[in-house]
């Protein structure tokens, strides 16, 4: 499997482009970290961007 990922999400927004990695964490020999993987969804173009810059704006004012 290639180490990146282009993954596509329609929304509400229009579609999303994502550059999509993933992080492993632990060893085989460790059965409590053998499946913690993380995915990493980094915005693969201007116009998502914005959109998740907005997104993220208008968390920040529900939050505070």
């Amino acid at each position: 499997m290639p180490p990146l990922v282009l993954t596509r999400i329609r929304s509400t927004r229009g579609a999303l482009s994502f550059l999509s990695t993933f992080t492993t964490f632990g060893m085989p020999q460790d059965i409590t970290l053998t499946s913690l993987r993380i995915e990493h969804l980094i915005p693969a173009d201007e116009a998502t961007w914005q959109v998740m810059r907005g997104a993220y704006a208008d968390y920040v004012a529900l939050v505070l």
